[in-house]
């Protein structure tokens, strides 16, 4: 997610290097040259596109919980998928869910951008720890158990460790 500054914030807009829609289709251009590059070294690449709270495509201060996928991250990755589509053993996976589940490995891991998580006292720590658990429960139901669980959104890196897996957080 966040692969666009967007337009939450009138700064980002004013400040940005490119207008989003041109980053959109600068960034697909990148990252799909990017993985097809790598789709000569490795027999297969599946990638798995989650949307971020920069590309929400909503009035200032507005958030949606409806159809969130309706965001600029969403265009930059369909545009990408297309570009890729005749790239052999390249699977490109545009999910329209905030979050996803994809084994590795052997591992289940949770992936989300995780703009929904709450912080105190700016620290998202509990936050975290509760909606993951939260999906982990909704998950288990399924029969779905998470080893590991991969948020962004909050612009530190940070690995939180508990008995079973972890909570890695890609700044």
């Amino acid at each position: 997610g966040d692969m666009v500054t967007g337009t939450i914030h009138p700064q980002l807009v004013e400040t940005a290097d490119l207008p989003v829609t041109e980053q959109v289709i600068a960034g697909a251009e990148i990252f799909a040259q990017f993985i097809g590059e790598l789709a000569g070294a490795f027999p297969k690449i599946e990638v798995d596109c989650i949307f971020g709270n920069h590309g929400d495509i909503r009035n200032w201060g507005t958030k949606t919980y409806k159809r969130r996928y309706v965001n600029w991250d969403y265009l930059l990755y369909s545009y990408m998928k297309a570009r890729l589509e005749r790239t052999k053993h390249v699977a490109v996976n545009d999910h329209k869910s905030f979050f996803i589940t994809r084994e590795i490995a052997g591992y289940l891991f949770l992936a989300m951008h995780g703009d929904d998580i709450r912080t105190w006292m700016n620290y998202p720590y509990y936050g975290i720890d509760r909606r993951i658990k939260e999906l982990m429960e909704i998950l288990s139901s399924r029969g779905e158990i998470i080893d590991y669980a991969l948020l962004g959104h909050f612009h530190g890196a940070a690995i939180l460790d508990k008995v079973k897996g972890e909570k890695i957080v890609n700044g």
